[in-house]
């Protein structure tokens, strides 16, 4: 097997080096021997890498090492297969990601191949790169038969012929000047040494040098290890700069001077001036035009910068506009009112663009606020003429005529204007300010005028005059006749809603009141809501009442009462009527009597009537007192009383009574406490009679009685286990009652858990010993009893069972 390698180019981050092309291969190997550099001197990629060449091993794996100064990140290879059996895996040193790509040529990850070519052997391409730096590219043929085939080169290097050209600004690619037969990938280096001069992209930047004469060399290595050099030269040259255009206004006003210097951007100092128009008003040494006068328009200067050869000079141009001055008239000063509008409209006869300061808009009326100022601005592209004008704005003058007036019928009224600010000041209606007069009944507006420099202020007043009242009196009764100690209501009325009445001798209109005796004179002076006031009276005739007196037999009692009474009075009347408060009534002026079957307390009263028209009644207040009877009843705690606890506690339930008297029936002292607490003896079974006696104020009592019984209570207990075992503790089970049982009426019988009777008495005292028919004890265990017997209290039996326990 024969397989060809060529190496072409070894790409490093910021280099492009050069490697020669290999038209031919010159060199075979077999398996068995390695390549030797002394076969293939001239070949490139074995530059300097000893007798053993680019191979490190024998056969089919060999090694190429780079000869560039830095580690690559890409290369490619050129080799030539033999056979269509011939596959190669591809390494590379320096980690990273390998990524091959091949041109007429299968690729599988690192595995590359077949070699065959239409159908025969032929060139094969291959580009490995990495994501890191590699020096050594490692091939292993897996089909190889007959061994290697090396690329090797021929033919010279190829710089192109030698350049030169001219350079004024900018970047200058020297790249450009190579010739077509130029051999491309080769190096180039700045033998000036500007600093300028980038060797990769080959560009020159003019602008950062100063003028002069600079050298470049483009070198090419050949295959046969020469080199070829081109030698190009680049003249630089200092071109004129006079910057950029520029323009500019001016006003034909006095003083408008323009350094044009001013308008230079960029440009070189040392230029020349020139003025392309005939103003006749521009200094060129200085660069001064004078505007002042002239004839609106533009005006053309040219500045001009000479430039090195070979470079041009440079002319800028330049254009200054010049505007005339407007004229603006805003007009004669303005005096007006507050509140008035007022239009400005300014003489403009230019046409120009004007405008007025204050927010005021030309020929727009518009409301000051104040004295002020404005002014209008004439701007024709830059030239701007002011005019001023003063609105002067007069205030209105202050005027009060008061607050409105009410006066009544007859009255006379002044009317004052308060008039702070001195102006003319006049009524309408005839009134003179501060002149008293009699106004017309009715409601009248007055206007008060006010005249301040023209500025006139206007203010109204209402008097208005209000009828007198006319009194109207009523009484009731009418006519206004009483008797003494009546009362009577005296009305007054003409005073309308909101008007008062003030009567003299002083009663309330409308009130009922009791006058005094005799014929007396009551006036009302009736004020309406206006405060307009009148009078009226009316006599008012009191006639004497006769003094009703009366008294009764007894004036307190206990239900049923019988009460008489006498009428005591002097006067002889013609008729007495009686009410005796509790709805009965009776006649007769002499004595009387009636019974009152309810408790309470009543008000009597008698009406005597006279022969004349009045009659008089006498009032007792609860003259008659009936005290209901008293009811005794209590109830007692607890309930039933036992032996165990014959501490009582009696709750007195009792109604109507105002003292009490106890009888607690066991012979001890009575008690007149109102609930009592009283310890009975502990004897079972007796009974006490308890007497409560309830009285009151009036003499009047109740009694009522209970019986009280101290019962027994039953008191036993039964333990749950016993131990015969002879120790003398605990040798017997038997109940211990302590009360309330009958020990004539008691049984016990205790049985095994079969049913069968172990042992049975009727006497309390005596208890089973565990034993059973012929005295032997019985199995520890549990047994069951049952105990019968007859309380102390009555004919009722009792039964209980329970368990014991027998341990022995």
């Amino acid at each position: 097997m024969r397989s060809l390698l060529t190496l072409f180019i070894l790409t490093i981050s910021g280099w492009a080096w050069a490697q020669p092309t290999c038209p031919e291969y010159t060199s075979v190997g077999d398996a068995s021997s390695p390549y030797i550099l002394t076969s293939d001197p001239d070949c490139a990629i074995c530059d300097g890498m000893g007798a053993d060449g680019p191979w490190s091993g024998f056969g089919c794996a060999g090694t190429i090492v780079s000869t560039t100064p830095a580690p690559v990140l890409s290369l490619t290879l050129a080799y030539t297969a033999v056979n269509t059996d011939d596959y190669a895996t591809i390494s590379i040193d320096g980690g990273g990601v390998m990524t091959i790509t091949g041109e007429n040529v299968g690729v599988s990850g690192d595995v590359i191949g077949p070699y065959l070519c239409g159908g025969s052997y032929g060139d094969i391409f291959i580009t490995v790169t990495s994501t890191l730096p590699f020096t050594t590219v490692t091939l292993v043929n897996t089909g190889c038969s007959s061994g290697w085939v090396i690329a090797c080169p021929g033919g010279d290097a190829e710089a192109g012929d030698d350049g030169a050209d001219l350079a004024c600004s900018g970047i200058y690619t020297v790249s450009d000047l190579l010739t077509p037969d130029a051999e491309l990938g080769g190096t180039w280096t700045e033998t000036t040494g500007s600093g300028e001069f980038d060797p990769a992209t080959s560009e020159f930047d003019v602008d950062a040098v100063a003028p002069g004469i600079y050298t470049f060399e483009y070198e090419v290595l050949g295959c046969d290890g020469t080199t070829d050099v081109a030698v190009f030269t680049i003249e630089v040259g200092d071109e004129g700069n006079a910057g950029d255009d520029n323009t500019s206004v001016l006003c034909n006003s006095p003083g408008s001077l323009l350094d044009m210097n001013s308008l230079l951007v960029g440009a070189d100092a040392g230029g020349t001036w020139e003025e392309t128009t005939t103003s006749g008003q521009f200094d060129p040494v200085t660069g001064e035009f004078d505007a002042e006068g002239l004839p609106p328009g533009d005006y053309t200067f040219t500045y001009s910068v000479l430039g090195t050869a070979p470079c041009p000079d440079d002319i800028a141009d330049f254009t200054v506009t010049v505007n005339f001055v407007p004229t603006i008239d805003a007009g004669d000063d303005v005096a007006l009112c507050e509140g008035d509008d007022v239009t400005l409209t300014a003489d403009n006869p230019d046409g120009v663009l004007i405008s007025w300061d204050g927010g005021v808009t030309d020929g727009v009326a518009f409301t000051p606020g104040a004295t002020m100022t404005y002014t209008v601005t004439a701007d024709n592209d830059g030239c701007i003429t002011i005019d001023d004008i003063t609105v002067t704005v007069n205030p209105y003058p202050t005027i009060d005529a008061g607050t409105d007036i009410e006066v009544c019928a007859d009255e006379l009224v002044t009317l004052i204007a308060d008039n702070p600010d001195g102006a003319v000041i006049s009524w309408d209606g005839g009134v003179i300010d501060g002149t008293p007069f009699s106004p017309p009944s009715g409601t009248t507006t007055y206007t008060v005028t006010a005249d301040l420099t023209g500025c006139i202020s206007t203010d109204d007043i209402d008097i208005t005059v209000n009828p007198l009242p006319i009194v109207d009196i009523e009484s009731d009764p009418s006519p206004a006749q009483i008797c003494f100690g009546e009362s009577m209501t005296l009305t007054a009325s003409g005073a309308g809603f909101g008007g008062t009445y003030v009567w003299d001798p002083m009663i309330t209109n409308g009130t009922p009141f009791i006058p005094d005796g005799g014929t007396e004179l009551y006036t009302v002076t009736v004020t309406d809501a206006n405060g307009c006031s009148s009078t009226g009276s009316i006599p008012v005739e009191v006639y004497l009442l006769p003094v009703v007196v009366f008294e009764a037999d007894t004036l307190y009692g206990c239900d049923p009462l019988k009460v008489n009474f006498v009428n005591l009075t002097t006067t002889p009347g013609v008729s007495c009527q009686w009410d005796f408060g509790d709805g009965f009534t009776d006649v007769g002026c002499s004595t009387v009597s009636h019974t009152y079957t309810e408790p309470g307390e009543y008000t009597v009263a008698l009406t005597v009537a006279t022969a004349d028209i009045c009659s008089s009644t006498a009032t007792y207040n609860n003259y008659i007192t009936v005290a209901p009877q008293p009811r005794a009843i209590f109830s007692s705690l607890p309930s039933p009383v036992t032996i165990e606890d014959t501490d009582v506690s009696f709750t007195n339930l009792s109604i109507h009574a105002d003292s009490y008297e106890w009888d607690f029936g066991d012979g001890s002292t009575l008690s007149n406490a109102f609930e009592p607490n009283h310890l009975y003896p502990n004897d079972p079974n007796v009974s006490y009679p308890v007497t409560l006696v309830a009285m009151n104020d009036e003499g009047c009592s109740d009694t009522v009685r209970r019986v009280i019984i101290v019962e027994d209570v039953i008191i036993f207990y039964v333990p749950n286990t016993f131990t015969p075992d002879g120790d003398d503790f605990n040798e017997e089970f038997k109940p211990i009652m302590t009360s309330g049982y009958d020990p004539y009426n008691f049984s016990m019988t205790i049985y095994n858990r079969w049913g069968e009777i172990m042992f049975q008495t009727y006497n309390a005292g005596v208890g089973w010993n565990g034993t059973y028919q012929n005295g032997e004890l019985v199995a520890d265990g549990v047994y069951v009893w049952r105990i019968e017997f007859g309380d102390t209290r009555s004919d009722k039996r009792h039964e209980y069972m329970g368990h014991i326990t027998v341990l022995k």
